[in-house]
């Protein structure tokens, strides 16, 4: 590398690591310089002075370079492996956080105290960040989710990099996290760990009286080197996790004598509905019990264990096994492979992948009701070359993938029980959840839906570096591929059934006879396959001015576009003629028990958009510009000032989904001339009440599938719009008046 006749020098895109900078120069002394420590997103300033001497002599510090930041206006922490793998905190422990955790330990990060909120760091919440490994991102731009555990483990992270506060336009979101994976060297260097936790080493809750059981193992290996010297090298990491745990849970179960219809030990007369006269004794005949009701019984409610006879709360103490407390079971590898092809050309590749199963008791639930089991799996990849063109021109391309999926359901299948019990009406099967029989005042099985969600993120980035005298520029282009697939079914879809002493006076005995006070049936929304691209391409330049004032400054355009349903689950609302407008291909899909009197045309007839229902906007542009200034000579004061303009973005797509393809019915149950409307076994009438239907409506001219979080502006044109940073128009009218019944017919 050789200077500028204003002695600049710049190396861009080296990788992270421990470097040795020697300067020399006829008639002067050789500087060197060793233990230069370039981290991630980093520039490092090395100031080399010669002195008149001879060739022989060397100048040679150690470990010199500055602590602090003097070339950008950039906030960024950077957290070295040998801090990692020694903070004494338990990110290990939780598989599903993992080296997220570690961003809390910034100045400026905070976790918001709700659930799915997330990490905060100066005021970007947890889905406006764009965490990455390798250079490839690891999150869904769709939702802004789908990142956790698609991750590097701890042994095979070389480095994170958080940047707090005004990336550059090389980034897309002010504050940006960075991971860096290891790589193998000349050297063999290799590991193992095992980390145990358990009830004799924790201290019992203030309120509790003993420890609750646990025993949890972390262990893991890792191991690097050469398969050819200063040529090919590898790297490779195994981590487990293994807990075993059990949760005391109480519960309130029916008395044994409800169970055959003796009531006699309450003081509440019961009435026989269908009489209007007092059961005799206040016990229910046997002949009027339902079989469905004995049924279910015998599946849903447990005899009482603890108490005294005639304890109606709390009569029932478990000790439930497994219990959970958190992504704690585990098996997750990388590997990494690095070759030098020439002086001129490297490559490297990496795989990551973690299995995670989960087998849990969830709360207040009477088992197998009670128990949950799911699979979460993910893995990522990604290959990168760089190739040098001349000494001072060097270009990076990368291509890579993240992939997440979370599956969860219960064991037990609620068409198979509703063919047990004897309940008819009920077309859904199949699906891993079950029917929800909720009597007042006894746990009822808590709902374990049956739950699924893949977010995958295809990525390709190309970056080129230029050293050009006292500029040091950078251009880029990148598009994310993303796909989102997906699905919600709670226990509805197999129906609710309510008892709540309606007719009898006591809600148990409302249960015997078959008779809920309130039904519900579901039809299961069709699942979810979207897809959308997202283009962005940046310039930027680092200017040394003078030896101790620097200037960074660019551009960053990006083009988000709206996302597409492969089945056309997509719809949007028309105030030209109150109708819903759904994708062209969505039609086929419409929930048979959408009400009818609401008006559906595809989107090609209202003039939307056939798949998106919004047009595509490209007219993005965000500047960025910092500068750091040092006072003085040395590198222990700097100045430092940023502005920047960044577009958050979350993707309007889930405001487009539901709608006509989601419906359900509502059943309400009361006796006319001696007769309820209906009972077990089929708790349901020919036609139902229908929910007021509320939908959201955005303007197809808008100009991005995306909400700009952080762009105040207003939309004007014939839709009553608000003023808000998240610059979407909703149309006023979101009720319609569905009290009339459904048809049957085909749409």
């Amino acid at each position: 590398m050789t200077t500028t006749g204003a002695g600049v020098y710049v190396v861009p895109d080296l990788d992270v690591g421990s470097y040795r900078v020697r300067a020399e120069k006829a008639g002067f002394g050789a500087y060197e310089m060793t233990e230069v420590h370039l981290n991630a997103d980093r520039t490092v300033n090395v100031d080399a002075r010669l002195v008149v001497a001879s060739t022989a002599t060397t100048v040679e510090v150690t470990g010199a370079a500055a602590p602090i930041n003097t070339q950008t206006g950039t906030i960024a922490n950077v957290t070295l492996p040998a801090q990692l793998e020694q903070m004494p905190i338990l990110t290990r422990q939780y598989g599903d956080e993992g080296l997220y955790g570690y961003e809390l330990y910034n100045v400026g990060v905070s976790n918001q105290n709700c659930t799915g909120c997330g990490i905060i760091a100066n005021g970007a919440r947890y889905q406006d960040q764009q965490p990455t490994v390798d250079g490839i991102t690891v999150m869904s731009s769709m939702d802004g989710v789908g990142g956790s555990t698609v991750q590097t483990g701890i042994e095979a992270t070389g480095e994170v990099s958080v940047q707090l506060a005004n990336a550059p336009a090389e980034f897309s979101q002010p504050v940006q996290m960075t991971m860096v994976s290891k790589s193998g060297t000349n050297q063999f260097h290799g590991g193992a760990f095992e980390d145990y936790n358990g009830s004799s080493l924790n201290t019992r809750n203030f309120f509790s009286s003993s420890v609750p059981f646990r025993v949890y193992n972390n262990f893991g290996a890792s191991l690097g080197g050469p398969i050819k010297k200063d040529k090919t090298f590898f790297f490779g990491d195994y981590e487990g996790s293994r807990e075993s745990t059990s949760v005391v849970d109480t519960l309130n179960v029916p008395l044994p004598a409800w169970r055959t219809g003796d009531f006699s030990g309450l003081s509440t007369v019961l009435t026989n509905p269908y009489t209007g006269q007092p059961f005799q004794g206040n016990i229910i005949p046997s002949g009027m019990i339902s079989p469905v009701s004995q049924k279910i019984q015998s599946l849903y409610f447990l005899q009482p264990n603890y108490g005294p006879a005639g304890l109606q709360a709390g009569n029932y103490r478990a000790l439930f096994k497994p219990g959970v407390n958190g992504l704690t079971r585990y098996d997750k590898f990388d590997t990494r492979l690095d070759h030098n092809f020439s002086p001129k050309d490297t490559l490297f590749g990496r795989f990551s992948y973690q299995h995670a199963p989960i087998d849990a008791y969830i709360a207040h639930a009477i088992p197998p009701f009670g128990l949950r089991t799911s699979l979460r799996t993910s893995n990522s990849a990604v290959i990168s070359w760089t190739h040098t063109l001349t000494p001072s021109v060097l270009n990076e391309a990368r291509f890579g993938y993240a992939r997440d999926d979370n599956d969860i359901k219960s064991p037990v299948v609620g068409s198979q029980i509703l063919q047990q019990v004897g309940i008819q009406g009920v077309v859904t099967s199949g699906i891993p959840t079950y029917p929800s029989f909720s009597v007042s005042g006894l746990t009822s099985p808590g709902g374990v839906p049956n739950f699924a969600g893949i977010t995958t993120n295809f990525e390709g980035t190309d970056n080129l570096s230029w050293a050009h005298g006292s500029h040091s520029l950078k251009f880029g282009f990148d598009v994310i591929r993303d796909r989102e697939s997906g699905f919600y079914y709670g226990g509805n879809v197999y129906g609710t059934y309510s008892f709540t002493g309606t007719f009898t006076g006591s809600p148990y005995a409302d249960f015997l006879l078959g008779l809920p006070r309130s039904t519900s049936n579901t039809i299961p929304t069709p699942i979810a396959h979207q897809f959308s691209n997202w283009w962005s391409a940046y310039a930027q330049d680092q200017f040394k001015v003078t030896p101790r004032l620097t200037l960074n400054y660019g551009v960053r355009w990006s083009a988000p576009q709206p996302a597409s349903d492969n089945r056309g689950l997509l719809y949007n609302f028309d105030p030209t003629n109150g109708a819903l407008v759904v994708a062209n291909q969505g039609l086929a899909h419409i929930n048979p028990q959408y009400p009818t009197n609401i008006p559906i045309v595809t989107a090609s007839k209202a003039g939307y958009p056939g798949a998106t229902l919004l047009h595509g906007h490209y007219e993005d542009f965000y500047p960025r510009l910092s500068f750091a200034y040092r006072p003085f000579s040395n590198d222990k004061t700097v100045i430092r000032g940023a502005y920047g303009i960044y577009g958050l973005y979350t993707s309007v797509a889930g405001d487009l989904e539901g709608g006509p393809f989601s419906g359900g019915e509502s059943f309400t149950n009361a006796f006319v001339n001696g007769v309820p409307r209906f009972s077990f076994p089929d708790p349901f009438t020919a036609s139902g009440q229908l929910p007021a239907q509320s939908v959201d409506g955005v303007n197809p001219h808008l100009g991005v599938g995306y909400r700009p979080l952080e762009r105040n502006s207003s939309c004007r044109d014939r839709w009553r719009c608000s003023h808000s940073p998240r610059r979407d128009c909703r149309h006023s009218e979101s009720h319609f008046d569905t009290r009339s019944s459904r048809s049957s017919g085909n749409r």
